[in-house]
């Protein structure tokens, strides 16, 4: 049985992502899948924020994170699959890393084109720095 992580965002091209695993399954293969969600926290520099004003915004993130994962339902419903949700919280592409790592996938499934904003575009893809770092095959989906 092979473990596989699908990094999803909710955009198209992750829809895609979840499509091409989805079919894979209903083809014959065998598979646990995790779906994971990743909400790139802002970093505060020297404002004065306390700690129940951080705790509301990470607990808003997590709200963002749980409905974006659950627009996967109704295709996994669909399929017949069972998936793990995972929320990670932070740099993207490391967070991918960390959670394969931590859940011993064996590959990781994600789309070229994420939600990113224009920081993406100047900093290099998600897609792109998950390949160099994460240690595992990467599947990337148009």
């Amino acid at each position: 049985m092979h473990n596989v992580l699908v990094a999803y965002d909710g955009s198209p091209s992750a829809d895609n992502a979840l499509r091409y695993i989805l079919d894979l399954v209903k083809a014959g293969l065998s598979l646990e899948l995790h779906l994971l969600n990743v909400q790139n926290e802002p970093e505060i520099y020297g404002a004065p924020f306390d700690d129940r004003i951080l705790r509301e915004w990470r607990g808003s993130l997590q709200d963002k994170a749980e409905d974006i994962l659950v627009r996967a339902r109704p295709a996994l419903l669909e399929a017949g699959i069972e998936a793990q949700t995972h929320v990670g919280f932070g740099g993207i592409a490391e967070t991918i890393g960390e959670t394969a790592r931590r859940l011993q996938v064996d590959t990781v499934v994600m789309g070229t084109r994420g939600l990113g904003s224009l920081s993406g575009l100047l900093l290099g893809s998600v897609a792109h720095r998950v390949v160099h770092q994460v240690p595992l095959p990467v599947i990337l989906v148009k």
